[in-house]
């Protein structure tokens, strides 16, 4: 779950920290790293508000100095996936999860630009109710906690 947690009768386990990043098409011709004000140049393909990662998006580009506004939106799509499939015919970019794209980065198919003074992250929680922790679901949290500690993206 991402987000702020605020319900008592839930129990939220810092998970893992992920980063929002910025994409394209690996044929795009783009630089490997831009600043803030050249990313408002940009065509971009948006999730719908009220998404937990447009909220989380919209949140940071403020703390930035930047309204996701600014933004040259071409189009908005509700999923991930969905926005993954447009990219990779298109020349526009998006901001999504690196956890996300882990498979179309080693296909060479999306491409990461970095933003200069710019990180957009965010952490996800396990979550479960008050109380003692289902035996099945401690043994699933324990087996993703070992994996997190194996990758560069934990918290």
């Amino acid at each position: 779950m991402e987000g702020v947690p605020s319900q008592t009768d839930i129990h939220y386990i810092p998970f893992l920290r992920d980063e929002i990043v910025l994409v394209t098409s690996a044929k795009n011709d783009s630089p490997e790293s831009i600043t803030k004000e050249q990313l408002k140049t940009l065509k971009f393909v948006v999730r719908e508000e009220g998404s937990g990662t447009y909220n989380i998006i919209q949140r940071q580009l403020s703390a930035a100095g930047m309204s996701i506004n600014e933004l040259n939106q071409q189009i908005v799509i509700g999923s991930t996936e969905g926005i993954k499939q447009y990219l990779k015919h298109s020349n526009c970019h998006a901001l999504v999860s690196v956890f996300s794209i882990q498979d179309e980065l080693a296909c060479g198919l999306l491409k990461i630009i970095d933003i200069d003074d710019l990180e957009i992250s965010r952490t996800l929680y396990a979550i479960h109710k008050q109380g003692t922790i289902d035996p099945y679901a401690e043994l699933l949290l324990r087996f993703c906690e070992s994996r997190n500690r194996k990758s560069k993206h934990k918290i």
